[in-house]
């Protein structure tokens, strides 16, 4: 999922790591950075909150704490550069190259959720994944009895460990992308139409 972002081994950019030392920023400093950030061309998050008194990635796939270096510079395991700019709805992550923008996380009703409950199925993967929803969350539940649960990015898209992209036809839902790090919009086409 975001293994394409933080790739193991990562290796330390010049000016990145040990020679940097840490600051201490306030939590009104802290809570500048804090929120839910996207690519603007492709459905990929980093979620960024205060936690203990530390700004933390929240993202599926990576979780931990961010060492500020400066007030808008910090390192993810203390060589990964996470560079903050800009202010309110201009505000972006800079993570590795790619450039991230703060948005707003959609809010959808229980009704909204039901809607994209059913089975979707891929042709191309020769495999079939059911939504349904479970205490308040869209979950799948996969072969074997596990269950993904997925959390609300910008409107008709889900994130957990794929993201999920809603295609509509007008307003009814007919099928899902998945994206998850290189595999990028595979059709899952709802069945029963």
């Amino acid at each position: 999922v975001l293994a394409d972002v933080f790739p193991e081994p990562v290796p330390v950019a010049a000016g990145v790591g040990e020679a940097r030392p840490a600051v201490t920023l306030t939590e009104a400093q802290l809570r500048r950075w804090e929120g839910l950030y996207r690519h603007p061309e492709r459905p990929e998050y980093m979620g960024f909150e205060v936690r203990d008194g530390a700004l933390a990635v929240s993202t599926p796939g990576l979780q931990g704490r961010l060492t500020p270096v400066d007030s808008a510079t910090f390192l993810v395991a203390g060589r990964v550069e996470v560079r903050f700019a800009g202010e309110g709805n201009e505000t972006r992550v800079i993570v590795r190259g790619d450039t991230l923008r703060k948005v707003t996380a959609a809010s959808p009703s229980a009704s909204d959720m039901a809607a994209l409950a059913g089975t979707y199925r891929s042709p191309e993967l020769d495999a079939a994944w059911t939504l349904d929803v479970r205490d308040g969350q869209l979950g799948v539940a996969l072969p074997g009895g596990e269950r993904f649960t997925f959390r609300p990015g910008v409107r008709d898209e889900w994130m957990g460990p794929v993201t999920l992209t809603v295609v509509r036809q007008g307003r009814r839902v007919t099928g899902l992308r998945v994206y998850a790090g290189r595999v990028t919009g595979i059709v899952f086409e709802r069945a029963g139409g």
